[in-house]
């Protein structure tokens, strides 16, 4: 008897240990495990030995409403396990209170965000472990293989020691008041916001120290390597030595009475709030500079790389903050500078508090109200204005815009430079005054902070088309706006050359679009089918940046790549000044959704030896979830590209443009730019340019540009890159533009072309490349759709009484 319950006692443990199934208490848990290892679940029940559950190296349960990993502990070879929420989250979606026992091969561990206030013991293979925002008191023993520790935002009074493998500590945001020794293996340290009053000896590997926000009064030696110092928000009265490969520093709100030697290697300073009365020489790679609320009477020459573009990565500028400091004068102007700092003097010779005088080439662009041909208060500022800058053997060396205000600088050390306004193009204005400093070129020896510009209307007016561009991206089934900046071209520039001129401006939509009415604040056209007419009774009240603006709906059955174009006529022609803008067409492509910050370009395809205008608008939008408050963009021109030709012609919102070499750039300071899903429409934005290539530039050419787009401080936005191509044998858009009035459009075409005209066509006669007839139309009209399916690809030439006119059918 005795020795039968013995085996009866066997076989029950046989039984036990043979189990097959185990239960998953957490049904959200439990619909994961189904969901990619169906073979081993049964419901709740998972089978333990399955391989799917024994060979699972990965498990992401991430947000997924989970309180309980119970079973997490039969993946053996689980290296994987995040079940933490968005580190910066409002509320967590997952809310785990414990973990339980850990499989013992895991090497990375993401469990933030949670509720959990003890974590298990760690394996010893663990080499990353994120356990941020949770009530944790304590951390067990950290493995010694650990190279990433992230338990920042939980409430830990102490720190373990710390493994020699560690490379990466974030243990910002708890109550720490002291830190353990620090591994020489670290190459970032991140402990803000704790109750730190001083550091340890730092390691001779440290390259980032963020150690804001805590009680520390002094530094300790700073490492060589060190590229990013952030002890802003402490109780610091000196800086030590900052390392020569020093990036970044924000020692902003202490006590600093002075700033140490600044290395050259510096791109970004910040020591707002202090009690600065003076700075070091600035860097002459410095991008940011912020210097607000302090002390200071005079500034050290700024760098011209405070221009608007910020790149932590490259180290180009963003910004220049000055404000709330006791100065009066100002050494030179920057473009990141915004309206209420450049409305500051020049520091000249006797100032009132005896800064040295300025340096640089600086003046205003503005017309001479009083005919005095000095620049007073009264005078009108003009925007838009292109300078430019020559070097003593006439090499251009960089060009700009002058501002809204009127202003505009070149901080060019001493030498000889000439400065040039050029009045003598197609451009509606003419010097004023002709003495030096004020006529359309200057030379300026050493340096000149004076030069200024006098400019007015010439004789007669300028009325055509600058631009047009959309509004908000072109999706199938969304509205767009088609702003059109023509009329009145003189206001571009802030002047009005062309009142009392009546006219009319015709804009011709073709493409799966269908209008939708005028946009807000702008002029209700004669709608005819797709033609839209405004008759003008005086350009010179009409507001060309809104007047002509529409919405359109681009039909649901449009496809990716369908062709919208446009093409504007603007009369009157006799007595215009310019008749080569009374005409324009542009085409752009319908779009399939896609990253909204993109860059477009047109004519794509053009023939060798073009020498006409490519168009280019970069697009962007804040996607964010707040505000962008400066956005900047960069663009590197393509080397084919003829940089004197280069021409701003539309901008959603203010900002200020320079190229620099080949360096583009656009700076919108103080832009606020909503965020997409706030405001939509509003957080779109856009800037358009044209430039020239050079000339007879090769069949096989290809002319390639990519634009940055930088968001606050943010990584930059880098756009698609548009290609123009010089090619005999053309697959898109292309219109050879005429020195007359005919235009044709789309071009190339597969089997419609239209063709318009300011005056009756007359014969319509179309050759091919040979000289021969292959159709011929009579036309009593100013615009003919004309069939063209039948023609074989290449190029063709059409004659009307206008002219000739190339156009490439695909």
């Amino acid at each position: 008897m005795k020795k039968l319950l013995l085996i009866l006692i066997c076989f029950l443990f046989v039984s036990k240990i043979k189990a097959q199934y185990v239960t998953i208490p957490d049904a959200k848990f439990a619909a994961y495990l189904q969901s990619i290892i169906p073979a081993a679940m049964n419901g709740n029940q998972m089978d333990t030995t399955n391989t799917a559950v024994t060979t699972l190296t990965r498990i992401y349960v991430e947000n997924d409403s989970i309180g309980d990993l119970t079973g997490i502990q039969y993946f053996d070879s689980l290296k994987t396990l995040d079940c933490g929420n968005g580190k910066y989250a409002v509320a967590p979606t997952n809310y785990l209170t414990s973990l339980p026992k850990l499989p013992s091969a895991l090497d990375s561990l993401v469990c933030g965000n949670n509720k959990i206030t003890n974590l298990p013991i760690l394996p010893n293979t663990l080499k990353t472990l994120k356990c941020y925002q949770n009530p944790l008191h304590n951390l067990p023993a950290l493995p010694n293989p650990l190279l990433y520790l992230d338990c920042s935002f939980d409430s830990l009074v102490n720190l373990p020691v710390l493994p020699n493998t560690l490379i990466y500590l974030d243990c910002s945001f708890n109550k720490i008041a002291n830190l353990p020794l620090l591994p020489n293996s670290i190459d970032t340290l991140t402990c803000r916001n704790n109750l730190l009053a001083s550091l340890p000896s730092l390691p001779t590997s440290l390259r980032s120290l963020d150690c804001q926000i805590n009680q520390l009064t002094n530094l300790p030696t700073l490492p060589t390597l060190l590229g990013i110092l952030s002890c802003n928000n402490n109780q610091l009265i000196n800086l030590p030595l900052l390392p020569t490969n020093l990036n970044y520093l924000n020692c902003y709100v202490n006590q600093l009475t002075v700033i140490p030697i600044l290395p050259n290697s510096l791109v970004l300073l910040r020591c707002d709030n202090n009690q600065l009365t003076n700075l070091p020489t600035l860097p002459i790679n410095l991008a940011f500079l912020g210097c607000s609320n302090n002390n200071i009477l005079c500034f050290p020459i700024l760098p011209n790389t405070l221009d608007g573009i910020y790149n932590y990565q490259q180290g180009t500028g963003f910004d220049c903050n000055l404000s709330n400091n006791p100065f009066t004068c100002l050494p030179n102007y920057v473009s990141a500078m915004d309206a209420a700092t450049l409305a500051y003097p020049l520091c000249v010779t006797g100032n009132t508090n005896n800064c040295p005088a300025s340096q640089g080439i600086f003046g205003y662009a503005y017309k001479d109200m009083n005919s005095n041909c000095m620049r007073n208060a009264g005078d009108t500022n003009l925007k838009n204005i292109s300078i430019q800058l020559y070097d003593a053997v006439n090499n251009l060396l960089g060009q700009t815009y002058s501002a809204l205000n009127g202003v505009y600088d070149f901080p060019q050390t001493m030498g000889t430079y000439t400065v040039v306004i050029d009045t003598m193009g197609s451009v509606p204005f003419t010097a004023q005054c002709n003495n030096l400093g004020l006529d359309s070129t200057v030379t300026v020896a050493n340096i000149d902070t004076n030069v200024n510009f006098s400019l007015t209307c010439k004789p007669g007016f300028d009325v055509g088309v600058l631009s047009t561009v959309t509004y908000g991206l072109a999706f199938p089934g969304q509205q767009f706006v088609l702003n059109t900046i023509a009329g009145d071209i003189s206001q571009w520039y802030n002047l009005t050359c062309a009142t009392g001129i009546s006219g009319q401006v015709q804009i011709t939509v073709t493409g799966p679009v269908t209008y939708f009415g005028a946009a807000p604040g702008a002029l209700t056209p004669v709608v005819g089918g797709n033609v839209y007419t405004y008759n003008i009774a005086d350009f010179g009240a009409v507001n060309i940046m809104t007047a002509f603006n529409m919405a359109f709906d681009i039909n649901t059955t449009a496809q990716a790549g369908n062709l919208v174009c446009i093409n504007i006529a603007v009369t009157p022609t006799a007595g215009d000044n310019n008749v080569s803008n009374n005409n324009y067409s542009y085409c752009f492509p319908i779009e399939n959704s896609h990253d909204p910050n993109l860059k477009e370009t047109y004519p794509v395809n053009v023939l060798p030896g073009y020498n006409d205008w490519f168009t280019y608008t970069i697009h962007f939008q804040n996607t964010g979830t707040a505000i962008a408050l400066n956005i900047n963009l960069v663009d590197t021109l393509d080397t084919n590209l003829n940089l004197s030709t280069f021409q701003v012609i539309n901008y959603s919102n203010k900002n200020t443009a320079s190229v620099n070499g080949n360096v583009l750039s656009f700076n919108f300071p103080n832009i606020n730019l909503p965020d997409s899903v706030s405001n939509p429409l509003g957080s779109i934005g856009f800037v358009q340019y044209r430039i020239k290539p050079k000339a007879n530039l090769p069949n096989g050419t290809k002319i390639k540009n990519t634009a940055n787009i930088y968001f606050d401080y943010n990584p930059a936005i880098v756009t698609n890159t548009t290609v123009n191509t010089f090619t005999t044998s053309t697959t898109g858009i292309k219109e050879i533009a005429a020195k007359n009035n005919l235009m044709v459009y789309p071009n190339p075409a597969n089997s419609n072309i239209t063709i318009s005209s300011l005056t009756e066509f007359g014969i319509i006669t179309i050759y091919n490349a040979l000289g021969e007839i292959v159709l011929k139309q009579n036309s009593n009209n100013k615009q003919e759709k004309i069939n063209i399916s039948a023609l074989p690809q290449g190029v063709y030439f059409i004659k009307t009484q206008q002219g000739t006119q190339k156009f490439i059918k695909e």
